[in-house]
């Protein structure tokens, strides 16, 4: 009899018994699972930073409006404050973002442009409202901190952010409609008063910061959205102003500057009547590595918690069938059978749990996943593809060899005259 059909046959002699140890090892493995994906998901969001911008997180500062009011006078104090920071020596540039939806006249109306749209906002809020656009407002510092590569055309220029008083602003599309929309096309977007010019397609996988939080969100992906400077229009808007709050940054020559221009930077907005801080993203991330460990400590200690018990309880079974199957054990012996093949059937047992329990637990968390909201849950579905199942393996491999230690040594130990005189 191969040893599989061996194995597996003393798994059914005993599944009342391993099935409360399967149990206990789905849970260690979900409690795992969960740790390595948000462990990863958190790296990820770093990572991602780091690979699509061209920034220094220690030269790049964001400016923290402390309040806001809802008077034209505000959006007046917010720009004399930006063109003071824009006018400090030490400072390359200082502005802002905002996402938004709008009609583009020229393309609400264009039945392809619907028809993709159908496609991309399928099961999100924009799904009944497909044509309208996602537009991603910028200024020029956050412009140059994120990397931008194009496909056809042109990249955006310094001239492009000077919007004042020109008859066309250039404007990039995003990937999945360059077959529809063509470089030079001419749109309007809602009731503003300017046009746009395209002058160029991005390249795929281009991304921007989240427009609620470009730290602890996933950078957003930008193949079906427009890229567009800041018009006239909305430099004097009340709710494009608040909207841009707190996606407000500058860029330093030197991380040595940062207190000294922070400090001006806060006398000036209490002058205005304003009050702002200054933090670098470094902090602002840092900020967020210490928020998660605090979290990432606890699951941790619960899964090591969770996984001493399984292994605990693994090896108290095995241990006790060990004993209670001693006869068998004696019998094999005496048809030829080595000590090693009795050590080979004891491990595959344990294999043989572990696997089933951790291809549970994979089901149970890739279906969480599958159902969640979570903004993340690409990102896990991605890590499920890889990471979690290399994850998941080396777990198997370590769980099998710990639990195996003392069963190994109970059978090293065992002498034939206990084995003949054993009862299964």
């Amino acid at each position: 009899m191969s040893y599989f059909k061996i194995i597996f046959s003393s798994f059914l002699k005993r599944k009342l018994t391993y099935l409360l140890i399967v149990i206990q090892l789905v849970i260690t493995f979900l409690m795992l699972i969960k740790v390595f994906t948000n462990i990863s998901v958190f790296y990820y969001q770093e990572n991602s930073i780091k690979k699509y911008t061209n920034l220094d997180m220690n030269k790049t500062v964001r400016v923290i409006f402390e309040y806001s009011e809802e008077t034209p006078s505000f959006v007046d104090k917010f720009n004399v404050l930006k063109q003071y920071i824009n006018s400090l020596e030490g400072v390359r540039g200082y502005g802002g973002y905002d996402g938004t939806g709008m009609y583009i006249n020229d393309l609400a109306e264009n039945e392809d442009y619907i028809n993709l749209n159908k496609k991309i906002y399928k099961n999100t809020f924009r799904e009944e409202n497909p044509g309208i656009s996602e537009i991603f407002y910028t200024d020029e510092i956050c412009y140059n901190i994120l990397d931008i590569e194009i496909y056809e055309g042109r990249s955006l220029n310094k001239d492009d952010f000077n919007t004042d008083n020109v008859e066309e602003i250039p404007i990039l599309a995003g990937y999945k409609y360059k077959d529809i929309i063509k470089l030079g096309t001419v749109l309007t977007v809602g009731d503003q008063k300017e046009k746009f010019k395209v002058v160029g397609i991005m390249k795929p996988n281009n991304k921007w910061f989240s427009d609620d939080d470009y730290i602890r969100l996933p950078l957003e992906d930008i193949d079906s959205r427009f890229i567009i400077p800041f018009t006239p229009t909305q430099k004097n808007d009340l709710m494009s102003t608040l909207c841009m709050l707190h996606k407000m940054f500058f860029v330093l020559d030197s991380s040595d500057d940062f207190l000294t221009l922070s400090e001006q930077i806060e006398r000036k907005a209490l002058d205005l009547g304003l009050k702002v801080s200054c933090v670098t993203m470094a902090q602002e991330l840092q900020e967020y590595k210490n928020e998660k460990l605090e979290t990432f400590k606890i699951n941790i200690f619960i899964s090591i918690f969770f996984m001493i018990a399984a292994l605990s309880g693994t090896t108290a079974v095995i241990l006790s069938s060990i004993i209670q199957r001693k006869r068998e054990f004696g019998i094999r012996l005496a048809t030829g059978a080595s000590i090693n093949s009795l050590k080979i059937i004891i491990v595959g047992e344990i294999m043989l749990i572990t696997i089933i329990s951790a291809i549970v637990a994979f089901a149970i968390s890739y279906l969480n996943n599958y159902t969640s909201i979570s903004l993340y849950k690409e990102i896990v579905f991605d890590l499920f593809k890889d990471e979690v199942l290399l994850f998941i393996l080396a777990s198997i491999i370590i769980m099998t060899f710990a639990s195996s230690i003392l069963p190994i040594i109970k059978i090293n130990r065992l002498q034939p005259r206990e084995l003949i005189g054993g009862r299964e």
